[in-house]
């Protein structure tokens, strides 16, 4: 919700499952994945102490459909996408399909000066529409539906083929709902 952004609440956050989890489990280093246009999360964990790890790929994007998503969607690489690969030392079109991979270790990390929360972030907020998100997710809805297509034309084991239909359609339903619900200031941080 915008008014409990840009107040530290993500950062708190962070900090304090970290610990936690550090405490219970006994790990010091964590991992986290981050999308490319993410650029309020990356700072994020930058400003936590995280440093670029390499990249994963995006389970949203099939092996199938990344060279055709990768093609309709290099217009999405700007200039901040440019300086992200820079700093992956990768090249831009890699990222449409990739995750970030970022490695935290929480030695040294403390909640010191994170009793401020609820007072304005002074730096200036970071602006990202995520629209490489938006793609993605829309690819992998089309996906499912081309899924579906092919499976209702199958005709054979209707039983086994019924049920997957079923779970495909909720999934889409659901995924679909929370598209309604979603507006592009949500997506921003």
């Amino acid at each position: 919700m915008r008014e409990y952004q840009y107040k530290g609440i993500g950062y708190k956050a962070i900090i304090t499952i970290l610990n936690t989890l550090s405490e219970k489990y006994g790990k010091q280093e964590f991992y986290a994945k981050i999308e490319p246009d993410n650029y309020a999360s990356q700072f994020l964990f930058e400003k936590l102490g995280g440093v670029p790890a390499g990249l994963t790929k995006d389970f949203q994007i099939s092996d199938e459909r990344a060279e055709r998503f990768v093609e309709s969607h290099r217009n999405l690489i700007d200039d901040r996408m440019q300086n992200v690969a820079n700093i992956f030392e990768v090249e831009p079109d890699i990222l449409l399909t990739s995750l970030l991979v970022y490695k935290l270790n929480v030695n040294g990390l403390s909640q010191d000066g994170t009793d401020t929360i609820g007072v304005e972030n002074k730096r200036e907020h970071i602006v990202c529409l995520r629209q490489l998100s938006k793609e993605k997710y829309r690819d992998v809805m089309l996906e499912w539906i081309e899924d579906l297509e092919y499976i209702k034309n199958l005709g054979e084991a209707k039983d086994k083929i019924a049920e997957k239909i079923t779970k495909i359609e909720s999934k889409l339903l659901d995924k679909m709902e929370l598209m309604k619900t979603i507006n592009n200031d949500e997506f921003m941080e």
